[in-house]
């Protein structure tokens, strides 16, 4: 019945009147489905972790060679693991976010969910590159407005961490609509990247009022605790709790606005028409679809 609703939804049809009914709110899903969620938040964790790892590997190899350092063999496995582990939280991810949308708070095996997101990770992999490209476009582009005011600033490395941390955040306030809005359209509306990016110029984010404050939050806490842990200088175990600790807030902050995000393209304010005005037949299980 939910993804019965879920596709009147998006084919402009939404069931206002049942919107709380078959897909609740961002806490409900996550205080029912808290294992799932534990298990994607975490590897999302791991992953920066492991990224963490690459990164002071690469340093240390910059500072002084490869004195104390392990072989070659081993940056390579572990460069695969990162990898394996991207992929899986990236296809647990999206799984949680098209169950979420069909069934609700209803609590799903992880070998299922991982199974339903395998469908969709090429499509948000096509965007995140996109959005990629026009983040590093915009953070350069507000750096390039600072410039007059930081002599010798040359490159993105000469300006100070507080001005490239601002840099961007404002950069990712800029893109909030597609980071939001175009990951619940691909999952919960089954379009591809370019058409969910395209698709967004006729939602308003902006009269969405929990998707915006979960969004902000969001940004709020990574860069208080980044911050904060920036002021001293943490080395050793202490930095990759830094790590884990932002990495934890964005990943469940993130989650929560995505998960209320596909409430919005789902159920949102369009038009409203009654179930009746349709007679399409039931979609296929995501299940059984291929890749």
């Amino acid at each position: 019945m939910c993804r019965d609703a879920c596709a009147f939804a998006c084919q402009g049809r939404p069931v206002l009147q049942l919107r709380d009914v078959l897909l609740p709110d961002a806490y409900e899903i996550i205080k029912k489905r808290w294992p799932e969620v534990v298990l994607i938040v975490f590897l999302q964790a791991g992953m920066m972790l492991l990224l963490e790892q690459i990164s002071a590997a690469a340093e240390q190899d910059v500072a002084g060679g490869r004195a104390g350092r392990p072989s070659q063999a081993i940056d390579f496995f572990l460069g695969l693991g990162t990898i394996a582990i991207t992929i899986i939280a990236q296809m647990l991810y999206l799984g949680f976010l098209k169950t979420a949308c069909t069934e609700g708070a209803a609590p799903r095996e992880p070998a299922a969910i991982l199974r339903i997101g395998r469908y969709y990770f090429w499509r948000i992999l096509r965007f995140q590159l996109i959005i990629f490209v026009v983040y590093i476009g915009l953070v350069g582009l507000i750096l390039s407005l600072f410039a007059p005011f930081v002599p010798d600033a040359a490159k993105p490395e000469d300006f100070p961490k507080g001005l490239l941390g601002i840099s961007s955040l404002m950069a990712l306030i800029v893109l909030i609509k597609p980071l939001t809005l175009s990951p619940a359209l691909m999952v919960g509306c089954d379009m591809m990247a370019f058409k969910s990016i395209v698709s967004i110029r006729r939602r308003r984010i902006f009269g969405e009022r929990k998707v915006l404050a979960l969004y902000v939050l969001g940004l709020i806490i990574i860069s208080a605790i980044s911050t904060a842990l920036d002021m001293f200088e943490i080395a050793g175990a202490l930095r990759y709790f830094k790590v884990g600790c932002c990495s934890v807030a964005a990943g469940t902050a993130m989650l929560a606005v995505h998960l209320e995000a596909l409430r919005m393209v789902t159920f949102g304010r369009q038009p409203a028409t009654t179930l009746q005005d349709t007679g399409t037949d039931d979609d296929q299980s995501l299940d059984e679809q291929p890749n």
